[in-house]
């Protein structure tokens, strides 16, 4: 009979596989980059279709809910392609905010389905946005898309189901990413040069 794990040790057993797979994906990054320096014809293709790479990763990074990772970590491989910090961050931003727009029309279309299978948890939910939405829905997405490295629809989904426009959150979820975007990207480009 298999052994039952205990749900603390489950979390540190998760956080430990996310640890260990984006410390992977950083090395194979670096790795990638190191041997991209000495093939002209990578260099140009990734020169070439950068930009839109870079939207991609951020799309696709912004979606992914199993296993999240900051599109950051991929920044050795488009610094040796010679593409510019200021474009990553603009395309990872705006990648990320084209998923967080999917992710509000997820939610949206989908609040009548789960009104009626979590009823009790979206009237919490509601209570909730009913007492603090007013005052700190624009802080909270602000705060949580800047510093949160987490994909951004687990806020942006339950504010759809409740209703909350999207124009009341989309500034600050704006900047909140940009600047997420802007210190991974300035990181981990101090980080490979350091290592280099």
């Amino acid at each position: 009979m298999p052994k039952i794990i205990p749900k603390k040790k489950q979390k540190v057993l998760r956080l430990l596989i996310l640890v260990t797979f984006l410390s992977l994906l950083f090395l194979a990054s670096f790795e990638a980059a190191v041997y991209i320096q000495k093939d002209e014809f990578i260099i140009g293709t990734i020169a070439k279709y950068g930009h839109l790479g870079a939207l991609l990763i951020g799309v696709f990074s912004g979606l992914n809910f199993l296993l999240p990772f900051p599109p950051a970590t991929l920044v050795p491989i488009f610094i040796t392609a010679g593409i510019s910090i200021p474009a990553l961050v603009i395309f990872f931003t705006i990648g990320t905010t084209l998923a967080d727009l999917i992710g509000y029309l997820f939610g949206y279309y989908t609040a009548d389905y789960a009104k009626e299978k979590y009823p009790q948890t979206l009237e919490r939910m509601q209570k909730f946005k009913d007492r603090y939405h007013k005052n700190w829905t624009f802080v909270f997405v602000f705060i949580y898309a800047a510093f949160i490295p987490l994909p951004n629809e687990a806020f942006i989904i339950p504010l759809a189901f409740l209703g909350v426009r999207l124009r009341s959150f989309l500034i600050p979820m704006i900047l909140g990413t940009m600047i997420y975007h802007t210190v991974g990207v300035y990181g981990f480009n101090i980080l490979f040069q350091t290592l280099i």
